[in-house]
């Protein structure tokens, strides 16, 4: 929980970072955060239903490992940016 809850919270807050890299970053970022709470709860929900036997087999894992896809795929991506813009600005 507290991992989905990070994952989720990373760009969502750093999306209001004023100057963090333009709107569109800021979409992205708001984007990923909201993607990774979908997921989590989705997977949650799918988990669910699989143990009450109503969706056998439910996708939670995939779901689960689709809300961990986005979120590691913004900070991989979020690593990238801010390398790309202090090497730009030392330069």
């Amino acid at each position: 929980l507290v991992l989905f809850a990070a994952l989720a919270a990373t760009p969502l807050v750093l999306a209001r970072v004023p100057r963090a890299g333009g709107r569109g970053w800021t979409l992205y970022s708001r984007w990923s955060g909201v993607l990774v709470i979908v997921f989590a709860v989705a997977a949650g929900i799918a988990f669910r239903l699989d143990l009450q036997g109503v969706v056998r087999p439910a996708p939670a894992g995939l779901l689960e490992h689709a809300a961990l896809l986005v979120g590691f795929a913004w900070i991989v991506t979020a690593a990238a940016h801010l390398r790309r813009r202090y090497v730009h600005a030392e330069a």
